[in-house]
């Protein structure tokens, strides 16, 4: 957000607003202009406009108990299983449709209680993103207990998106955003931004 600051030459103020679902809110209403990374879901589609290209590719996986048996290789397999993941989110279209027709998933207000929930054995599994997913479990002094299993359900595209009651929300100001962030990618600086995260975020922890 800062580099895209800088090459619009625009102040871009980054708030935490609450949990995930209260962000998609604001933007869905207009008070926030744009969120930082969202996965393309056509629901979504109809409140904000997604800005191409995507700036990086997240993977979302499976994290389960340590030491827990837990036959998984493919979506079916997580049919003979409770699972939980956070309000509103998103592991891409085709993965949320196959999940609301075919699998049992609470969905709960926070990652901390979905890896809680987990680590009691109240659920058999917790969908989310790794990264995120490495930091909070970390956090909460859970990385011995619950870990991430291959394969990811699904590697999604990471865009900036745009709210489409904003009053920046212009087709100039669109035709802007996609330049610059076509120049974020192909120059490595979204790439550097996320290896520079992983690196401070290391650095706290020891």
């Amino acid at each position: 957000m800062q580099a895209l600051s800088e090459r619009l030459d625009i102040p871009i103020d980054v708030i935490y607003t609450g949990p995930w679902s209260r962000a998609q809110e604001e933007v869905r209403v207009g008070r926030i202009d744009l969120i930082a990374g969202a996965f393309f879901t056509q629901p979504r589609a109809t409140y904000m406009d997604y800005i191409e290209p995507a700036f990086l590719t997240t993977r979302s996986v499976v994290w389960t108990r340590s030491l827990v048996a837990f036959e998984y290789s493919q979506w079916s397999d997580l049919q003979s299983y409770d699972g939980a993941t956070v309000i509103n989110n998103s592991f891409g279209q085709e993965f949320d449709e196959y999940a609301s027709a075919e699998l049992s998933i609470d969905k709960v207000t926070s990652l901390s209680q979905a890896f809680r929930m987990l680590a009691q054995g109240r659920v058999d599994y917790v969908l989310y993103e790794e990264f995120p997913g490495l930091a909070y479990a970390a956090d909460l002094e859970l990385d011995y207990v619950i870990e991430r299993i291959e394969p990811p359900i699904s590697a999604e595209g990471l865009f900036l998106t745009l709210s489409r009651r904003s009053p920046c929300n212009t087709e100039a100001m669109r035709e802007r955003l996609t330049s610059i962030m076509a120049e974020l990618v192909a120059d490595g600086t979204a790439q550097r931004a996320l290896i520079q995260g992983l690196t401070n975020w290391s650095l706290s922890r020891r």
